[in-house]
């Protein structure tokens, strides 16, 4: 799952300096939404969400980080967070059709699988800094594409064949999957773009994590 936390320029200074303070941000935000969902949860579910929380205390000390205290409590001075995006399983299906890669590439477009690491490993490596400057290029980038472009581009034959990661499964054949592909882009696009839209007209910048 990819999740997206835009971050001021003041709390973009504090993760420089601090940069256990990403794996706080990225545990906070999982605590929110847990807040949420706890109770909609059947009992495995629950157990299961308990065990990737300790998962993620267990690297951050495996990493030398110490623990926010619980409720993963970030500094003061570091401020109000905003309200995170999250792209689920979408996101590399998005990086592919940005890119035509199935890993980091260069340009604004390949934002989703590059940025700064920063602190302890939130479950598929750290989370990634991307700054103001490098959140404006990839908003002009989002801007200038054009959804039904996009969508166009998702022949699901061809990602199958590159194993581009959450392409729908099962036995409905590739016209339905082809279909639901468009479906994601569908939804998941413009919420990217309006994110991102926001964030770079505020001048701030965000932080992306896999988990």
């Amino acid at each position: 799952m990819c999740t997206l936390c835009e971050v001021s320029p003041t709390q973009i200074d504090l993760l420089r300096a601090q940069p256990d303070l990403a794996g706080a941000v990225v545990a906070a935000v999982q605590d929110e939404d847990a807040a949420l969902r706890l109770q909609r949860m059947t009992p495995p579910q629950r157990g299961a969400f308990e065990a990737a929380r300790r998962d993620l205390l267990a690297n951050m000390q495996a990493a030398g980080s110490s623990p926010p205290a619980a409720p993963f409590g970030l500094p003061k001075a570091f401020g109000p967070m905003a309200r995170p995006l999250d792209l689920q399983k979408s996101w590399h299906i998005l990086h592919y059709l940005f890119t035509g890669h199935i890993d980091g590439s260069d340009g604004p477009g390949a934002a989703l699988m590059t940025g700064e690491p920063l602190g302890p490993d939130v479950g598929y490596g750290p989370a990634r800094l991307h700054g103001v400057k490098e959140t404006r290029a990839f908003d002009a980038f989002l801007q200038a594409t054009d959804l039904a472009r996009l969508e166009a581009r998702a022949d699901y034959a061809q990602m199958s064949g590159a194993r581009i990661y959450g392409l729908p499964m099962g036995s409905d054949g590739p016209a339905a999957h082809a279909e639901e592909i468009q479906r994601e882009v569908a939804w998941c696009f413009p919420a990217l773009a309006s994110y991102m839209r926001a964030a770079a007209g505020r001048g701030d910048g965000f932080l992306i994590w896999l988990s």
